[in-house]
């Protein structure tokens, strides 16, 4: 599961912090969401991992990984569930199932 969980952390905080550029902003944004779910499932899997994970990663990408679960989960909880556009199997629903709290002492 750690490899798995540190490989997805990496992943999802290197393109959090290009999406956070003015520059590539309008091309990443719109999948900002999918990496906070990416995580999301994540962390119901291997909380303890993905918190070992992102602890590992330099302060920024913190900021941005915890900036993109923040945003995700404040707007899952303002909007109401939808259905994936592709219509797929993926299952996502907008809000999670249970609250999954990622708390980082620096």
């Amino acid at each position: 599961k750690t490899v798995a969980t540190e490989a997805a952390v990496r992943l999802v905080a290197s393109l959090a912090c290009l999406a956070l550029r003015p520059e590539e902003a309008h091309s990443l944004a719109p999948h900002n969401s999918h990496m906070a779910k990416l995580l999301l499932q994540v962390a119901r899997i291997d909380q303890a991992g993905l918190k070992t994970a992102i602890s590992k990663l330099p302060a920024t990408k913190q900021q941005n990984v915890q900036k993109l679960l923040r945003d995700e989960i404040s707007s899952s909880t303002t909007a109401p569930a939808s259905t994936s556009p592709s219509g797929g199997g993926a299952g996502f629903s907008a809000a999670p199932k249970a609250r999954i709290e990622l708390k980082l002492k620096f």
